[in-house]
């Protein structure tokens, strides 16, 4: 019997941090959490991100803390330019932590965000997505193109959607004013996963 390792190749697409209700461009831990059990439900053994704001960052963060291997596709040199210190700040603490680092295009162009998107798929085998069902933009686009090439499409928008509801009704009470985010207690319950076929 051969044992050998089934390698399991993960990449994440979502819309921006705002879209998601997000309180700032950093991930919040319910963001991380569902991450971290998307990576474990999907059996992932390698993460590929390209560590945009938001969901790409939950899953590097989980990844990390899973113990899981990431590579990270830079879109072009300086995206990070314009970016606040804080967010830099996170942003080059996780590029640190990385297994390999591409860099996709030599330059910035128009469509060099959807490129990285593109080399991101083509090297998965999943895409775990938070999508809200818009049929235009970059979020679709990849999910599309990811589609057209057979890959697995895994849409957790359902689920994202449940956690924000729960961070409004039970907003944590415990944290100091600078922390963000509310308490998962992860023994209440499976997520629910559905695939996008």
């Amino acid at each position: 019997m051969d044992n050998k390792e089934i390698i399991v190749k993960i990449t994440g697409i979502a819309h921006p941090p705002e879209w998601l209700h997000e309180r700032s461009n950093t991930a919040s831990p319910e963001l991380v959490f569902l991450a971290k059990k998307a990576l474990k439900e999907y059996c992932a053994t390698h993460l590929i991100t390209s560590l945009a704001f938001g969901w790409e960052q939950a899953l590097a963060k989980a990844a990390n803390e899973l113990k899981i291997p990431f590579t990270v596709a830079l879109p072009f040199p300086g995206r990070d330019l314009e970016w606040n210190k804080e967010d830099r700040g996170v942003y080059y603490e996780m590029l640190a932590k990385a297994a390999e680092v591409y860099q996709v295009s030599d330059c910035y162009s128009e469509n060099a965000i959807l490129e990285s998107h593109f080399w991101r798929v083509d090297r998965a085998d999943i895409i775990l997505a938070l999508w809200d069902y818009e049929f235009r933009g970059n979020t679709f686009n990849t999910i599309d193109y990811g589609l057209k090439l057979g890959k697995e499409v895994v849409n957790l928008w359902k689920d994202w959607y449940s956690l924000y509801h729960l961070r409004k009704m039970y907003p944590s009470s415990y944290t100091r004013p600078n922390k963000r985010g509310a308490q998962i207690f992860e023994g209440k319950g499976r997520a629910r996963f559905r695939e996008l076929r």
